[in-house]
Parts: C-alpha cells; structure tokens; sequence
C-alpha cells in the first residue's frame, strides 16, 4: 500500500497531486463519455498513487465537492420529501458500510472492489430495464412503494459506505420510484451529498482520512469538472453503444486488477 504522506502538504507532494489531478481530469473524461459516474474509473487510476485502503476515503471528499455542485445546479428540481425519506435509511446505511470498510485488511479491500467493479456491469443495467418495464406499462409507474424505498435505501448507503462508484444503486432505486430526468438527478445528488458527508466522518473517526488525503479527495472533484465539459462535445459524436463498450471494457480490467492485487497480498499468486 501506498504511503498515505505522499499527499501530506507542504511536503515535496507537488508532482504527485499534479499526478493525482490529471488522473482525476481522465476519470472525468471517460465517466462522462461512457454514460455512468467517474467514481469507480477514478478509483482504478488512483490506487496506485494513494494506496487501496485510502480509494473510499479519498473519494468519499471528492463525492462531496461534485455533490454539492449538483445540488446548486438542481437546486430548484429535486425531490426534498424523497431526499430526505431515503437519507434517514441511507445515511445508517453509508456507516456501516464504511465502519467495515475501515475494518478490512488492504487484501479485503481489494478484493471487494474487484466483486463490485465486476458486478458492476450487470447492476449498471438494471436502470435499463426497470425503465423499459415502466416504459411499457404506460410512464414513470413506481415500481417501489415507500416502505421498499426506504429498505432499498440502507442497502444502498451500506454500498455507497464501503465502495466507490456504488451510486447507480441508488439511482436504480430511485428510478424504480418513479424519477426521471432532472428531478432524478437532484435527488441523487442530495442523498449522495449527505452520504459523503457520514463517509468522512466515520474515515476520519478512523484515522484513514488525513489532510493530505482530504486535499487530494477535494482536488479530484474539482479536476473532474472541467473532463466532463470537455468530453461533453465528444459524447454528441459517439454512439450509446461506444459508450457502453468504453465503461464495461475499463470497469472490467480494473475489477481484475484489484481481483489480482487481493490474491497476490494473499500469497495465492
């Protein structure tokens, strides 16, 4: 595992959160021309530089500085009744998936990122086709009552808690509620934001979140911004089915990466 000091400030830390930054600048670029959030590309870039124990925690930051910047622009669209009934489950959720998070050996952590990142490819197209089902039924039908929501919704949190890029759970969820378009998007982001929130805490409480980290976390989301605005003219020339080769191609061999990286810190390789 990476020494988390290498992102301690003022230490010589310039070249590797430069590193840090352009890698974040990439993950931008590709979620945004593949269709589906930067949050487990940029894990699979920045593992090597901050360690795999220190990928959650170092994106939890990052999610809060993207989230908010979700929320400002959606501000007058989402869902605060929705927000606020999934963040009550999502937010005891998101500790206890952290909590066992921080309790994993680095081995732990690899390998469950590796299962997710796999998995992954198949949970990204749930969204699909719950919406080609309440499509055919005639609109937004809600395929998910309260109860089932908010039960949903700690699951997701304890996803969201322990690995990266586990929000599309949450966006499947919300979509099987009857959530399309902008509401959708706000709504997400205000759970995300409040899920960001209890993940640094409980880092922190951990002793895995340190400044250092806490500045590279923060420099990824403000890296990522300007990768999407510049993929975006890119995501009008290519076709849905590049996107969706892109991310399963990417998501794929960095769910093998961490697969390897688990075995070999076992000594099985």
């Amino acid at each position: 595992m990476a020494d988390p000091s290498l992102l301690s400030l003022p230490d010589a830390s310039g070249a590797t959160l430069a590193l840090v930054a352009a890698i974040a600048f990439l993950g931008g670029v590709i979620g945004t021309m593949s269709g589906a959030g930067t949050g487990f590309l940029i894990a699979i870039f920045i593992a090597p530089v901050v360690g795999v124990k220190a990928v959650v925690p170092v994106l939890s930051i990052t999610s809060i500085v993207v989230n908010l910047s979700r929320v400002w622009v959606f501000r007058s669209a989402f869902s605060r009744r929705v927000a606020g009934h999934c963040a009550l489950a999502a937010v005891p959720g998101a500790v206890a998936g952290a909590s066992l998070y921080s309790w994993l050996s680095e081995e732990g952590v690899s390998a469950l990122l590796g299962l997710f990142l796999l998995s992954a490819v198949l949970i990204r197209r749930a969204p699909a086709r719950w919406l080609a089902r309440s499509a055919a039924d005639g609109g937004a039908e809600r395929l998910l009552g309260r109860r089932g929501l908010f039960a949903g919704s700690f699951l997701a949190g304890t996803f969201v808690g322990a690995v990266p890029g586990a929000g599309i759970v949450m966006v499947s969820l919300l979509l099987a509620a009857g959530l399309r378009g902008v509401v959708l998007l706000g709504t997400e982001a205000a759970i995300a934001l409040t899920m960001g929130v209890t993940k640094t805490v409980v880092f922190s409480g951990y002793a895995l979140l340190t400044p250092g980290l806490a500045v590279a976390g923060a420099l990824i989301g403000l890296c990522t911004i300007p990768g999407t605005y510049l993929a975006r003219a890119a995501v009008e020339r290519i076709p849905l089915k590049a996107h969706t080769l892109l991310l399963d191609v990417v998501v794929v061999g960095g769910g093998l990466n961490f697969l390897w990286r688990a075995l070999k810190g076992t000594g099985l390789v």
